[in-house]
């Protein structure tokens, strides 16, 4: 069975809205409601993301697509349509789609364009981290060991690319910032676009 992707959980979050609290039951994760609405209130995104991201880590690989499908299905749900859009014929992730930028700049982000970019990324730096790669506990590392948001924003980025290396390139910045659920196309075409 196929383990679910980050980037999955993260559309489905997106999806799910208020329903994340259904399915959490149906997943057997009744008890991790109300810690989850205390911890992330007012925020029912990051709160369906959280939801979705205990169940897979309490679950390890048995939480596959097929489990989801089932839970997605279960009449306590029924979230008929998202059991199409993310558990049926699954062969690429919503960052696998084309970018929709013409002359992106070539190679690894610069560390002039780190810090530059950095200013533009907003309260969206953590989904921007996760579209990335980058693990909660380091998101949630570097929110705890800064203040200030723009110190967290460039910390962001200055771990992708130390973590990526070779694999921090342009291309895949572009596609975090074009992603549905952060819509940040100017970023995206002010660095990410030669001029």
């Amino acid at each position: 069975m196929e383990s679910i992707t980050t980037t999955c959980l993260i559309d489905l979050a997106f999806d799910l809205s208020d329903d994340w609290k259904k399915l959490a039951h149906v997943l057997g994760l009744s008890g991790e409601v109300s810690r989850i609405c205390d911890d992330y209130r007012r925020n029912v995104f990051e709160q369906a993301y959280r939801m979705l991201q205990t169940w897979k880590g309490k679950k390890g690989s048995q939480a596959t697509y097929q489990v989801l499908r089932e839970a997605l299905a279960h009449e306590a749900v029924l979230r008929n349509d998202l059991v199409q859009e993310y558990c049926e014929g699954r062969d690429r992730s919503s960052l696998d789609e084309e970018i929709d930028l013409e002359g992106l700049k070539p190679g690894v982000v610069s560390s002039s364009d780190l810090l530059s970019i950095a200013k533009d990324l907003g309260l969206k730096w953590v989904w921007i981290g996760r579209l990335l790669g980058l693990e909660d506990s380091l998101l949630d590392g570097i929110r705890e060991d800064h203040i200030q948001v723009s110190d967290c924003q460039y910390k962001m980025l200055e771990l992708w690319r130390r973590e990526k290396t070779t694999g921090a390139t342009y291309q895949c910045l572009a596609r975090a910032l074009l992603h549905r659920t952060v819509c940040m196309r100017d970023v995206a075409e002010k660095f990410c676009v030669e001029n």
